[in-house]
């Protein structure tokens, strides 16, 4: 069986094969739950959701600290219908939807808010942090909406980096673009079922090297 992937984990693979088998297959990377800019992600994370979720039950209400945030999120619960919050797809390897944590689940992807406008399927992904175009992880996020909402024929993706104000372009997927999408990405994380087999896991250089906590690695 195929090893179960997602966007984060395909690139800590990409960006360093060593360093990955100790974050996902040793384990001894522990979570760095006192970082923070990983405790300022979760916590606005959490206000948008909140607010999305109090919006879409009618008591409408957001905290002061994403308050410039909440006009998008009610434009967009405005314009979609079947509007969910915290969406976590799951795909086997036959790209057809399961448990997240089901024995053949094979890719896992989640978005912060997706919504059906006609037959689009639309998302946003909270960002806090730097501004980083990624069009990469928006495709897969599209490709989800698509496998997950089979009458849509389209999908599009954004990122709305919170502290910036900005949100970056729409990136759009066509169900006829999913096969190919799939075959190249799954191409890439097959090479983590390599690594597994082969037991090869090189030290890669990458921006990564100058906080890693990997103490075995040639490159320190």
């Amino acid at each position: 069986m195929s090893y179960p992937w997602s966007y984060t984990k395909l690139k800590d693979f990409e960006n360093c094969p060593l360093r990955f088998q100790h974050k996902h297959i040793l384990k001894t990377l522990p979570f760095d739950d006192k970082n923070p800019h990983i405790i300022n992600g979760q916590r606005k994370h959490k206000m948008l959701e909140d607010a999305a979720k109090s919006l879409l039950s009618g008591n409408a209400k957001c905290d002061p600290e994403v308050l410039h945030v909440y006009p998008l999120v009610q434009d967009f619960c405005q314009l979609h219908s079947n509007v969910q919050v915290e969406i976590r797809y799951a795909f086997n390897e036959q790209l057809k939807p399961v448990d997240y944590f089901a024995k053949d689940v094979w890719f896992r992807c989640v978005t912060d808010i997706v919504g059906i406008a006609g037959d689009c399927s639309n998302s946003l992904d909270w960002k806090t942090g730097k501004v980083r175009h990624d069009d990469d992880q928006l495709k897969l996020v599209s490709v989800s909406g698509l496998l997950a909402t089979p009458h849509v024929n389209s999908a599009w993706s954004s990122f709305v980096w919170i502290d910036h104000r900005e949100a970056s372009q729409p990136k759009a997927v066509h169900r006829c673009d999913v096969d190919a999408i799939m075959n190249e990405f799954g191409g890439r994380a097959a090479m983590i079922d390599s690594a597994i087999r082969t037991g090869s896991w090189p030290a890669k250089k990458c921006s990564d090297c100058k906080w890693c906590e990997v103490k075995v690695c040639p490159n320190k």
